[in-house]
Parts: C-alpha cells; structure tokens; sequence
C-alpha cells in the first residue's frame, strides 16, 4: 500500500470524526458550565482548560488507531486506550468514501495550521518588538505598591514593570521571567486605588501562570481552528480567566468599585494586543465591569450556546454517517459484494459453545484496495478453506441489517437578546462619558433591563433603558446610529429619576 496515500486517507477521516467528536466535549462543557454557573471563575477555567485538553486529545487518539489498523492490516477491535472507552463509536470508525475529500481535506487542513502558526509567529515577534522598546522607570512609590502585592499574592518570582508611551493598555507576557507593560497615561488618567487594582490584576495573571494556559490555547487553536466549538471554548476560558484575576485583585486591594472604574476608563484608549499577550481587555469588558459591581449579576444559565453546538453536533453525526455504510457487529450481507464501495468495511464475529471466538474484518481503503483480516481467539490467523467455509456458512445464517435512520436536523441556535446587543452596551457607554446623566445617577452608570418599545437595526437605534448609578435609578430615552461600524449616541434623554437616599 502507498504509505503516503493512506496517511492522507487517515488524516481525511480523522479530521472527519474530530467533527462530532468535539461538538460532543463542546456540549459537555458547555453544560457543565452553566451547572457551574455559582462557583468560582478559576474552577470554570479550569474545567475550561479539562475540556480543551480532550478537543485535541480525541482526534489525536483517533489518528493513533487508525494509522494502527493499517501498519497493522486488521481490526480495532483490540485496541487499548482511554478515549474508546469514553467514546464507544471510535472502535467501529467508518472510512473516507471519496478520493477528493481523501486528498483535499488534509491539504486544507496543513494550509491554515501554517497560516495559524505564523499568526503565532508573529505575535512573538510583536512581543519581542515591544520588550526592546525605550521604558520610563516605574516611580518608587509605585514600585514599592506592586512589591507589597506581589508579596501579598505569593510570587515568589521576580517581576518586571514597565512604563511605555504608546501601550493602550496594561498586559503581561513571559510566564519565567515575567513582565508587565503598563501604559505611562494610566498614571494620569487614574486614582491611586484604581492604578493599584490594575497592577494587582495583571500581578494574578503571573500567580496562575496565565501566560503557559494561554500559549496552550493559541497552540490548540492552531491545531483546531476549523471547529467553531473550539473558539467558542478559548473566548470562555479567558473571559474566566480574566474573571479569575479580578476575584484575586478585589481580594488583595478590596474595592471591587475601583477596578471597574479603571476598567471603564482604559476601555476608552484600547488598542490592539496580540493573543499571545494577556491584557486587561480580556473576556468581555462590559460583563466584567457588571460583575465586579454586581457579583449575581452573571449566575445565570445561558443555553444558545448548547442549543447551537447540539445543532454541530447533529450536522457532524449526519457528515460521518454518510461517509460509510458500515455493518454493525456480528452482521452480513447475503453475498460477497459487501465492500464494493470505497471506505465500506464489514465484520464477523462468532463465539461458538466451545468458547471459541473467531473475528473477520474486511474493509477497502481509499485507493480502492481490498484488505480483510481474521482473528481466532484474538489471534491473527491467515485465512484458508476453512475459514472461507465458515465465512459462507455466517453469511448463510445472517441477513443484511436494516439502513440507518436518518438524524434529525439541527436545531437552530437560540438568538442574542436585546440586553446582550452591542447598541445596548453601546447607549451604557455614552451614558458613562454624559456628564448630563453622570450627574443625575452617578458614577459605574449600568443598564438594569431594557423597556418597550425598544427596536435595534443594522444602522439606527431607538432604545428605552433603565440605567442606574451611585446615585439613583432613572428611566432614560437612547437613540444612536452606527458609522463605520461603531454606534454613537447623541440622544439621551432622562424620562423619569429617582435618586437613592442618603
């Protein structure tokens, strides 16, 4: 057999399988959680990262056993391993049934893994760049405050600081000689507690050594990025991440109000930081902000994403079904032409009273070949008469067994609601910079829930919110339109105020 040509046949039906294989572990996680929903965001992280691990690891362990069965010309069915304990249908895999998706798929794969690593590449390079450039040294008195949470949060290592002119915002690289990078108007642009915050957020990225979890991530998603379940599952992981070491920088400097000021604040000058760098706008921002000031605020269940990957996996089950017309175990056809289509494969097993097994395994692969194997009790024997007998006299007392039913279509994923949208989150963060509306409610202005009649479109807005701040609750009349892709929002207007009491 051409060897190449077979790896190009398992690599075709390994990134077949990895299909429903990851919608599977991407249902899982993403049940397990919204089960997990009032527990910490370094256990979600963690289970996060349990989740992503199996992604790469099934495909893996399905390449292993079938680059197995053909060095070895014969069955699967006494193959060792973890994964076809945990998923059963992996010892019975199909085979690819077309040559063009045998040859075009791997080579498509092998294309953006490469487009992948070089966007890594170059992220380094970014990284490497910005270490080289001239730094202003961090004032004493600052230096001594990051000293005192570094002691405070139990880094042992020691830990770079540096001021840059052109930093949009904070973040940290390196996991073994870290550094954190922190853009020199911060200093001016925020309180003393809220540059304290800052510098506790990005010092707790170093103490879960953040940066190694996040280099795993961007190798993984090299590996796996054609499955949407995958990017699904990275932008959770740093969203509890970032989460994670906000819980720690609230428990360190213990003003959860300041860190969501100087948040709220950063957001204004954000610029672009490379993947490879954790920086504080990781996750979503206006999630976290609403987190830090109201900790319920997010237990919650949300099923679109569920609901959506169900539909993934439905469409991966339906894909690998229709690439063979396998048998099930113990079955035949009535006559020899039972693999006359490429990737077809059939076996047959029998366990007489005498306790003897015999297991008989025919398959052709993707250059049209035939193979067949025969095993008498686990042992691989050379087919003779005898077993030619036997095969027909199974073939004899068996029928061919009935067609598989069709699945079921996917089901469609559940659509964003109006609370969730970008105008909403938009209309909150005109509310903020409105010095109309910072002096009616106050500062940390959030959007409570969203009124009727509200509607959103692609390019206008006419929302009726209601927001509340430090100072009272109020309900307030937004319209916006988007240009260029951002939404601005010249009107608001408030309808109704009520200030809290003193």
């Amino acid at each position: 057999m051409n060897f190449n040509h077979s790896l190009e046949a398992v690599l075709a039906q390994t990134l077949l399988h990895s299909m429903w294989q990851i919608a599977v572990l991407g249902l899982l996680a993403a049940l397990l959680l919204g089960l997990l929903h009032r527990q910490s965001a370094a256990l979600k992280h963690l289970v996060g990262m349990a989740f992503l691990l199996l992604m790469i690891a099934a495909p893996v362990q399905t390449f292993l056993l079938l680059t197995a069965e053909n060095a070895n010309a014969g069955t699967m069915a006494h193959t060792d391993g973890v994964l076809p304990l945990l998923l059963p249908v992996m010892l019975n895999l199909p085979q690819v049934t077309s040559s063009t998706s045998g040859l075009v798929l791997p080579w498509l794969w092998c294309v953006g893994v490469i487009f992948m690593l070089l966007r890594l590449i170059g992220g380094w390079w970014m990284l490497r760049k910005l270490d080289h450039q001239v730094a202003i040294a961090l004032p004493p008195i600052w230096q001594q405050r990051a000293e005192s949470i570094r002691i405070a949060l139990g880094i042992r290592r020691n830990v770079t600081i540096k001021l840059l002119k052109d930093m949009g915002l904070p973040c940290t690289a390196r996991a073994w000689h870290p550094i954190v990078w922190l853009p020199v108007s911060m200093l001016t642009q925020l309180t003393p507690d809220q540059i304290e915050a800052v510098i506790a957020h990005e010092l707790a990225h170093i103490r879960r050594l953040d940066w190694v979890w996040n280099a795993l991530q961007c190798v993984i998603e090299a590996v796996l990025f054609y499955h949407p379940a995958v990017w699904w599952l990275n932008r959770r992981i740093r969203q509890e991440r970032e989460n994670a070491c906000d819980d720690l920088a609230v428990a360190v400097c213990g003003d959860a109000i300041a860190l969501a000021e100087a948040l709220a604040t950063l957001e204004r000058d954000r610029s672009p930081v490379h993947v490879l760098a954790l920086s504080s706008d990781g996750g979503s921002l206006m999630q976290r902000i609403t987190r830090l000031l109201s900790p319920d605020s997010s237990a919650k269940i949300r099923w679109a994403v569920p609901m959506g990957l169900m539909a993934l996996l439905c469409t991966g089950v339906f894909l690998a079904a229709q690439a063979s017309h396998a048998t099930g175990n113990g079955s035949v056809s009535d006559d020899l032409s039972w693999w006359t289509h490429i990737g077809e494969s059939t076996e047959i097993r029998e366990t007489n009273d005498e306790g003897v097994s015999r297991v008989y395994h025919k398959w052709i692969d993707i250059s049209g070949n035939p193979h067949e194997t025969f095993r008498l009790n686990g042992k691989l024997t050379p087919i003779d008469a005898n077993v030619r007998q036997w095969l027909k006299q199974q073939m004899a007392n068996n029928h061919p067994p009935a067609p598989p039913e069709p699945p079921s279509p996917p089901t469609p994923p559940t659509p964003p609601s109006m609370e969730e949208s970008e105008a909403v989150q938009a209309a909150a963060h005109a509310a903020r910079q409105d010095s109309k509306m910072v002096a009616a409610l106050g500062s940390s202005i959030v959007v409570e829930s969203v009124q009727g009649p509200s509607y959103s479109d692609d390019d206008e807005a006419r929302l009726s919110l209601v927001m509340s701040g430090s100072k009272g609750r109020a309900d307030v009349q937004a319209v916006g339109e988007k240009a260029n892709g951002v939404w601005v929002f010249n009107t608001l207007d408030i309808e109704s105020l009520e200030s809290f009491a003193k």
